[in-house]
């Protein structure tokens, strides 16, 4: 969040986590943001993401994807909030050093990707790296379609 808002004066963020925890650490950490109407950060759930259709030009969500439940709900709730034309990135780590943690690539393969097709999604591209700490760095990037 802290990043976005140094490098963009004109936008405003909105933090969600299911974490009471993280929740107060970002609103202290963005203290002056928020204070200053450019940032929120509420307690929530992908799952019923607490927000009217259409609300956001992007979504985020970092390393959370190990954690969905049920993957086509979570992203019929992204697609749902994104306006059209919105874009989404999702990251997450597929392995560490010499290790390869097949699980949540087989979810993005077998689950993610064929749910983002299905809800009409486009653009929808995985770009590996860069790695980070060792760790196995992944991104999945895609849009709304205009008018939808």
């Amino acid at each position: 969040m802290a990043r976005l808002l140094r490098a963009h004066n004109h936008i405003h963020v909105t933090g969600l986590d299911r974490s009471p925890t993280i929740v107060r650490s970002a609103l202290k950490r963005n203290r002056a943001d928020v204070q200053a109407g450019r940032a929120e950060v509420i307690e929530g759930d992908l799952g019923t993401l607490p927000f009217p259709d259409a609300q956001f030009d992007r979504a985020f969500s970092i390393h959370t994807l190990y954690f969905w439940e049920d993957v086509n709900a979570i992203l019929a709730e992204v697609e749902r909030v994104l306006r059209p034309g919105g874009s989404f990135v999702i990251t997450y780590c597929d392995g560490k050093g010499d290790v390869t943690w097949d699980g949540i690539t087989a979810v993005v393969l077998e689950q993610f990707i064929p749910a983002a097709v299905r809800l009409g999604l486009t653009d929808i591209v995985v770009t590996r790296g860069p790695d980070s700490r060792d760790y196995h760095t992944v991104a999945v990037r895609g849009q709304k379609q205009q008018g939808v």
